[in-house]
C-alpha cells in the first residue's frame, strides 16, 4: 500500500528493517521500540511497560493458550513495542507494515506488538500484511494493547498477502475506564486467513467498536472469532462484520459476548452478515451471548443470503447488463463498511482494493462506456459529450462512487415492480 501520511516501521520476513523505518523517537512523548532490542536488554524501559510485555508474552506460553499463540510466544523474535505517555495526543498514523519476500516460500513469521497507551492519550495504527510475491508462508501474528483511562486508540488491520499464504492474527485489548477502542479490519488475501480478537472492557464507561470486512474467492478460507467481555458496569461494545464471497470461498463468524455478573447497564450489539455470490461458496456463523447481568441491553444477529434478485432487475432496466449489476450491488454491501474509516487517504485505497478483489475496476469501465445509454450518462454527469472522455477518464473512481451510492439510495426508498419490460418502467 502507498503511504496515507503515517509514520512507518517496516518488517521484512518478521525481522525490524531500521533503513527503511521510521521508528526514531521523533515524537514529544511516544517511545517506539524493536521488541529484540528490549529482550536482549540492548533497551531499557520503564518498569510498567516491561512488566506489560513480559506478562503478556508468559501469559500466551502457557498450556492454556492454543497452540499458534503458544508458539507465536515461545519463538518471539522481533515486533514492535508502542509507548504512548499521560495526555499525549498523535496527530500522525504509525504504521506497521509486515512485508513478506519473494524468498520466503514455506516460511515461518512469529511477529509480536505490543501498544502501551497511557491515561489520557491518542493514538491510530495501521497493521498491514502484505507479500512481494505469490508465495506459499506462514505469518502468525500477535498485538496486545493496554489502554488507560480516558485514552482513545484507533486499530486499522489490513491483511493482504498472497493466496498461497497462511496467515494467523490475534489482538488483544484490556481497557480502563471511559477509554475508547476501534478496530476495522480487513481479510481479502491468504489462502487460510483467521484473526481472533480478544476485547475486555475492564472499567466503567469504557467504548468498544469491532468493524470488520472479509471478501473471499477460489478456495480461500476465513476465520473471524471474537470474544468481548464486559467485566464492569456502564459499558459499550458494538460489532459489525460484514463478508462476501465467491467460487468456492468459505467463512466463518463465531462472535461472543460475554456480560459478568453486576455489569450492569452494559449496552452490547453484535451482527454478521454474509453474501454468497455462488453456488458453492459457504458461509458459517455463530454470534453467541452470555449474560450474567440483569440489567442489559444485548442483541446479536446473523444473515447469510444472496443479492435481491429484483434489484438486479432495476439496475438491468436502467442500461446494465446482468453482471455489472451484480457488480454494483456487491460493492454497495461492501461500502457500509468502508465508509466508517476515518482516515480519507487510507479508506480510499482501502476502496481501492475492495474494488480490485471484485473487480470492478475494469468492468466499471467496459458497462459505463458499452452498457450505459449516453443520454443517461449526460443527464447524470452533466457533462458536454462531445467533451466528456478527457474528464471521465480522469476522475472514474468518483463517478463510480457517486453512481453506487445513488443507485442504492434509489433502491432503498422504493421497489422495482415485477415482471414489467424496460419501457413500462417510469
Amino acid at each position: 500500500m502507498s503511504s496515507v501520511g503515517a509514520a512507518r516501521i517496516v518488517f521484512l520476513d518478521g525481522w525490524l528493517v531500521s533503513h527503511l523505518s521510521d521508528h526514531a523517537d521523533r515524537e514529544n512523548g511516544i517511545e517506539v521500540i524493536s521488541l529484540a532490542q528490549i529482550l536482549s536488554g540492548e533497551r531499557i524501559v520503564e518498569s510498567a511497560l516491561y512488566e506489560f510485555v513480559t506478562e503478556r508474552l508468559q501469559e500466551r506460553a502457557t498450556l492454556g493458550s492454543d497452540g499458534f499463540t503458544a508458539l507465536n510466544s515461545a519463538l518471539a523474535a522481533d515486533g514492535v513495542v508502542i509507548h504512548v505517555k499521560p495526555g499525549v495526543r498523535l496527530e500522525r498514523t504509525l504504521e506497521i507494515l509486515c512485508v513478506s519476500s519473494g524468498d520466503a516460500s514455506r516460511r515461518m513469521s512469529n511477529l509480536n506488538h505490543f501498544v502501551f497507551a497511557e491515561s489520557g492519550s491518542r493514538l491510530s495504527v495501521l497493521e498491514c500484511y502484505v507479500s512481494m510475491a505469490d508465495s506459499d508462508h506462514l505469518t502468525n501474528s500477535s498485538m496486545a494493547f493496554r489502554i488507560g483511562s480516558d485514552a482513545e486508540v484507533d486499530h486499522y488491520r489490513i491483511q493482504n498477502e498472497s493466496e498461497r499464504a497462511f496467515h494467523i492474527g490475534s489482538s488483544k485489548i484490556n481497557q480502563d475506564k471511559n477509554s475508547r477502542y476501534r478496530i476495522y479490519s480487513l481479510s481479502i488475501g491468504a489462502l487460510l486467513d483467521r484473526h481472533e480478537v480478544n476485547e475486555s472492557l475492564d472499567g466503567e464507561d469504557s467504548r468498544c467498536e469491532l468493524k470488520g470486512l472479509y471478501l473471499g474467492s477460489g478456495k480461500q478460507h476465513i476465520d473471524n472469532y471474537t470474544t468481548v467481555t464486559h467485566a464492569c458496569p456502564n459499558g459499550t461494545s458494538d460489532e459489525y462484520y460484514k463478508g462476501i464471497l465467491d467460487d468456492s470461498a468459505r467463512s466463518v463468524f463465531h462472535g461472543r459476548i460475554r456480560v459478568a455478573m453486576d455489569s450492569q447497564h452494559t449496552d452490547a450489539q453484535q451482527q454478521n452478515k454474509n453474501l454468497l455470490l455462488s453456488r458453492n461458496a459457504e458461509a458459517d456463523t455463530k454470534p453467541q451471548l452470555e449474560i450474567y447481568a440483569d440489567d442489559v441491553k444485548c442483541s446479536h444477529g446473523a444473515t447469510v443470503g444472496q443479492l435481491d434478485e429484483n434489484a438486479v432487475f432495476y439496475l438491468r432496466t436502467r442500461g446494465l447488463g446482468e453482471k455489472q449489476a451484480r457488480a454494483v450491488l456487491t460493492r454497495a454491501f461492501a461500502t457500509e463498511i468502508v465508509q466508517e474509516i476515518e482516515i480519507e487517504a487510507l479508506r480510499e485505497q482501502v476502496d481501492d482494493l475492495v474494488q480490485q478483489k471484485l473487480g470492478l475496476n475494469a468492468e466499471g469501465r467496459k458497462f459505463v462506456w458499452e452498457m450505459l445509454p449516453s443520454r443517461w450518462m449526460h443527464s447524470m454527469f452533466h457533462w458536454p459529450m462531445n467533451s466528456m472522455w478527457m474528464p471521465f477518464e480522469s476522475s472514474f473512481p468518483s463517478l463510480i462512487k457517486k453512481f453506487t451510492a445513488e443507485i442504492w439510495f434509489i433502491w432503498t426508498t422504493r421497489q422495482a415492480p415485477k415482471n414489467r419490460w424496460p419501457s413500462q418502467m417510469p
